[in-house]
């Protein structure tokens, strides 16, 4: 975009501009890293996540056949409560997979793409604004 810098009518207004343009580039680039890394950890944290839904589903099936072979009783009463023990943690961890899912990545990703074509835009004013900077 080209910016009407003609309006600048000093060096020390194009210095000033240009400080508040570097600073919002500095946080910019903060916030990109930040997501970065974020993208990372919520990666390897749904890994995680599913591996340790793949297990659980594994205990699961393996204590309905169980459950299904033992005759009423103390026994099975204590396998029944390791399957809803099981189940809830089942629950819960499906519910923060969700949280750490596709959608969330995507979301990240998204966030990261608009915050690279804000820091090309804030070189695109500093060059602009050097250029003016210059013709003073």
């Amino acid at each position: 975009m080209e910016y009407n810098v003609t309006i600048l009518k000093t060096k020390d207004d194009c210095d000033a501009v240009i400080s508040i343009a570097t600073k919002e580039k500095s946080d910019l680039e903060f916030r990109k890293e930040s997501l970065e890394r974020q993208s990372i950890s919520a990666a390897e944290t749904a890994l995680e996540i599913q591996q340790e839904l793949d297990s659980l589903n594994a205990e699961l099936n393996y204590l309905d056949s169980i459950i299904a072979s033992l005759p009423e009783g103390k026994l099975k009463e204590e396998n029944v409560a390791k399957w809803k023990k099981a189940d809830y943690r089942k629950f819960i961890l499906t519910n923060r997979k969700n949280n750490y899912g596709v959608v969330t990545a995507m979301d990240k990703q998204y966030n990261i793409a608009c915050i690279d074509k804000s820091i090309g835009e804030t070189d695109n004013l500093i060059t602009q604004l050097n250029a003016r900077k210059n013709e003073l």
